[in-house]
């Protein structure tokens, strides 16, 4: 006693110690999960606004927040998925710039009523459900720099403004503010162009003007890349038009109005700082204004020099502050692993106090043992001489028991024997007279007689496998078996039986139950079972055969009117040699009591059950249960199929047998054999594999199947680009509406019903090769145009749609995703069907058009080289020659020369 309260005090001193050591005066920090999705992280501006959210983030050491951050590439469909990402990872709160208005509008306006707060950077949305939005004024920004347009051109000039992406809000705020104010004064000429951003489009725009004789006076560009851009091509060609650019960016726009390379910018704040701040108040659920306009201003010659002084002393500021924050991180790291090495020196102190009480403890626990050990060592020696008599004993008793098996083994052995020696006798001369019957009503009395002697030679075999069964010794193979067409089979053995009682026997056999089980075992617990049913049926009465299969398994049930068991004998009803021997329910048949012993083994070694219910008077039901997949795993390993058997023979076409019944998958490969070359899978998986192997021209595909059914491999098929041009045909022996539409929806391209003959199954496989090989000359022929060599499905109309709304926005720039949105399809769906239609990338499908409108100019047209490149929507002249010169192998100058490719 005193022992265990010293160990005791002992273990909760060092614990005390430990605790004490571990403890932290930090303050708890509430943790937050922020997401942030962005419209780019490459550009300089949008890095800026990177950077003061991080800078920000420091400020607040009481708040642990993690933040998601997404890059949308300018892809407003990305974006979506990534807001669809950032949801799914349990952000508390959202910021965005939404890239383009009107297709995020739904998308946020769904986040926002789910109760996720969202604000909303730089760029709005079609709606007003957010929590906050941060920006400029950029319709203001657009008045300032019309009223700027104004008083430099004194009320009369061209103006050329280059307007940014207009689906994004932004620009459009600033088109709307800058031709609203000049529209008031019609002497000033407002020409916009949609450049979507584009430096090199605004260079090409100011060359073509020139060309033309057109005389600019001033530029507003909606960034001042832009800007920068139009600057440089006016001082190359000797012009000296106003330029306004719009971002005010130290290194960009100011810097470039400080060289007097541009005249004016307007100051575009990125309110990432802001951002930080509105998103910490609404996490601890302050009130936040819905509209926080942040500050712009004008930046000209005149206040250049003091707004670029004061951007100089903000980024030193900046750049102090991070100094500070790395020596800060810097010493908390140096504390917190000074904490740590003290937390493992306590440890260590503590593992050690418990390793040394442990072994102290267990010294004492070993000499207890070991004098209990020497007193139980005296009582073990007089229990070892006792055990010895005993085991002599047993050995004796085992002896005269293996000697009484043998005997009983070779007593059921010759009994089997001389049942078959019997029924050999009775069949031969039976099989003579069914080859010549005296009349049809003979043959069918005789073939009846003949089903009950291959029944009763099965029932001689049983006496050994019931022996078998119980020694574990009876290994069953399972194979999928049709459970229904077994069970009608063998009714038909008991027509005789079923006339003589006058019984009405009722089949709700559902049609096709199919199963992995073992046929020759679900035969005979059948055969039991009806034979039972029938001989304790009275005179006229029911016997029912139920069949089903369901979620839980393949269902077994048989139900008589006989006298019924009592309930004290149900339990003991599958005993071996057991009878029910009760006077008040009359005399019974004769029997041995093995049938329903065997019945219950079987379904045990199916891993299923077997119940019973009876009531006196009122009959009685047995009812198995195959309890979904019923093969155990060591059985089921002992199944040899053979899986690899490969015929290639007959013409050119391949074609690929995805079928799990060997038989089946065997009698297939034969007959297919004879007009394709024939390979063959026992599951989907398997099948798989194949096709990467033999890129068959069609797939012939059952649909139950182990490890991966047919709907699953079909597909798998379908989804991989390059294998989905494969024809599929599905076989089922169940064709409901609901498996062929799962099907259909999975790409198949033909259902066949089992059973079907050869000549239906050779046709439907003749005019699917026919149909894809017509589909790819009717391909190929339509885009030997356009240089596009097709793989698969024909669909004209949607690629002449393509082609023609290409051709209308060729020099805007078009993109795969505002083609997406103008044929309302997302873009991974545009690009696959392109994919699938043209056998190439959507980009390079693309570009194909472009390079193909392109060519018919240089053929036609006087334009220069320049001029054709930016009229079939490329921005770069050299860009255009080198993708020119790799798709028709000639420079566009060349080209026109030579005149080989298209006719006017």
């Amino acid at each position: 006693m005193k022992r265990n309260i010293f160990i005791c005090w002992w273990l909760c001193l060092c614990l005390s110690a430990f605790v004490f050591s571990c403890r932290e005066n930090k303050p708890t920090t509430q943790k937050y999960l922020v997401g942030i999705s962005h419209v780019n992280t490459w550009d300089n501006w949008r890095r800026s606004m990177i950077e003061e959210m991080r800078r920000e983030l420091t400020l607040y050491p009481d708040f642990e927040i993690d933040v998601l951050v997404r890059d949308a590439e300018d892809d407003s469909y990305k974006q979506i998925d990534d807001i669809k990402d950032l949801i799914a990872a349990g952000i508390d709160l959202l910021i965005i710039s939404p890239n383009d208005a009107q297709p995020l509008t739904k998308i946020l306006v769904d986040v926002y009523e789910s109760g996720i707060p969202t604000i909303l950077l730089d760029r709005a949305i079609d709606s007003d459900q957010f929590t906050a939005f941060i920006g400029a004024n950029n319709q203001r920004i657009g008045e300032e720099a019309g009223r700027l347009a104004e008083e430099v051109l004194k009320g009369r000039g061209q103006v050329l403004e280059f307007q940014g992406k207009m689906s994004a809000s932004a620009c459009r705020e600033r088109s709307l503010g800058f031709q609203s104010f000049l529209k008031n004064n019609p002497k000033i000429k407002v020409h916009p162009f949609a450049l979507r951003w584009s430096e090199e489009a605004a260079e090409a725009v100011i060359d073509s003007l020139n060309r033309a004789g057109f005389q600019v006076d001033l530029v507003f560009a909606h960034n001042d890349k832009m800007a920068i851009s139009a600057a440089t091509a006016s001082a190359r060609l000797g012009l000296d038009p106003y330029v306004i650019g719009v971002d005010g960016f130290p290194d960009g726009g100011i810097q470039m109005v400080a060289q007097k390379v541009i005249d004016a910018t307007f100051l575009y704040p990125t309110g990432g700082d802001k951002a930080i701040q509105t998103a910490i108040d609404l996490l601890q659920e302050k009130p936040v204004a819905k509209r926080q306009t942040l500050f712009s201003a004008k930046v000209d010659t005149n206040n250049v020099r003091t707004v670029l002084q004061q951007g100089i002393q903000m980024s030193e500021q900046h750049a102090k502050i991070d100094r500070q924050q790395a020596f800060i991180d810097a010493q908390s790291q140096l504390l917190q692993r000074r904490q740590n090495f003290l937390i493992l020196s306590w440890s260590s102190l503590l593992i050690v106090s418990l390793a040394a009480a442990l072994i102290w403890y267990l010294f004492r626990q070993k000499e207890r043992q070991s004098r209990a050990l020497k007193d139980r060592s005296a009582i073990i020696s007089n229990q070892n001489e006792t055990i010895r008599k005993q085991r002599d004993g047993l050995g004796r008793l085992l002896s005269i028991a293996e000697e009484a098996t043998t005997a009983k083994d070779r007593f059921f052995a010759n009994l089997s024997h001389d049942f078959k020696q019997v029924l050999t006798m009775v069949s031969l001369p039976l099989q003579k007279l069914t080859d010549n019957p005296l009349n049809e009503h003979s043959k069918a009395n005789l073939q009846l007689i003949q089903r009950n002697v291959q029944s009763l030679n099965k029932l001689a075999s049983e006496i050994l496998q019931m022996e078998e069964v119980e020694k574990q010794k009876h290994k069953l193979e399972f194979e999928e078996t049709n459970v229904s067409t077994l069970a009608v089979e063998l009714l038909k053995s008991f027509e005789a039986t079923f006339a003589e009682k006058s019984l009405d026997v009722q089949k709700q056999i559902a049609p096709d139950v199919i199963g992995r089980v073992n046929a020759p075992a679900i035969e005979k617990i059948l055969f039991n079972l009806i034979a039972n049913a029938a001989k304790f049926s009275d005179h006229g009465g029911t016997l029912i055969v139920r069949i089903w299969r369901d979620q839980e398994g393949v269902g077994i049930e048989v139900q008589d009117e006989g006298p019924g068991i009592p309930q004290a004998d149900l339990d003991r009803v599958f005993d071996r040699f057991y009878r029910v021997d009760q006077p008040s329910i009359g005399p019974q048949p004769d029997g041995s009591g093995l049938g329903l012993a065997i019945v219950k083994e079987l379904v045990e070694l199916h891993h299923g059950r077997i119940e019973v219910d009876s009531s006196l008077g009122t009959g009685t039901t047995f009812r198995v249960l195959l309890i979904g997949r019923t093969v155990p795993a060591a059985m089921a390993t002992s199944e040899s199929i053979d899986f690899s058997p490969t015929v290639e023979i007959g013409p050119e076409k391949k074609l690929l047998i995805v079928e799990d019944d060997r038989s089946l998958r065997s009698t297939l490969a034969r007959s297919l054999s004879k007009f394709y070359q024939v390979s063959v899978a026992g599951n989907g998986a398997e099948g798989l594999e194949l096709i990467e192997q033999y890129r068959p021209d069609l797939i012939i595909s059952d649909i139950y199947m182990p490890s991966m059914d047919g709907i699953e491999f079909c597909r798998y098929v379908k989804e991989k680009p390059e294998t989905f041009h494969i024809p599929v045909i599905l076989l089922t022996a169940m064709p409901s509406e609901r498996s062929m539409i799962n099907g259909f929806d999975m790409g198949a391209d033909a259902y066949v019903t089992k059973p079907f003959s050869e000549e239906v199954l050779l046709s439907r496989i003749r005019n699917l090769l026919a149909d894809r090989q017509q589909l790819n000359v009717s391909l190929n022929r339509h885009f030997d145009a356009v240089g596009i060599n097709s793989s698969d499905h024909n669909d004209k109309a949607f690629i002449q749609t393509c082609i023609r709304y290409i051709h209308q926005h060729l020099s805007e720039g078009l993109t795969i995703a505002e083609l997406a949105q103008e044929l309302a399809m997302s873009r991974t769906a545009l690009a696959r069907k392109i994919k699938r239609i043209t056998g190439i990338k959507p980009g390079e499908f693309l570009r194909k058009v472009k390079l193909t409108h392109a060519a018919k100019l240089l053929l036609n047209t006087d334009m220069t080289v320049r001029e054709v490149a930016f009229s079939a929507g490329f921005h770069d002249s050299k860009y255009f020659s080198r993708c020119f010169s790799k798709e028709f192998g000639q420079l566009p100058s060349q080209f026109r020369k030579a005149k080989k490719l298209f006719e006017p």
